[in-house]
């Protein structure tokens, strides 16, 4: 199983296609640091990816903090 720690996540895109929007799912593209993995494109999640993308925005920045990294914006 290949895992992505947060810490290495750089940036998140949330994608809602209209069709997408009707049957209430979306995309997630993850821009990363992993070098096996720059970017990882999650399609067509059967949740609310807004709240989904709400709830990883800090939690990323919080496994930032934990490992010392700082982001590039600071």
């Amino acid at each position: 199983t290949d895992t992505l720690e947060l810490y290495l996540i750089d940036d998140i895109k949330l994608e809602k296609p209209f069709g997408q929007r009707l049957m209430g799912t979306g995309n997630m593209v993850l821009y990363t640091q992993d070098k096996s993995s720059p970017m990882l494109y999650l399609e067509r999640l059967p949740l609310n990816v807004r709240q989904l993308y709400e709830q990883m925005r800090p939690a990323i920045e919080d496994a930032k903090y934990w490992q010392r990294i700082r982001s590039r914006e600071s």
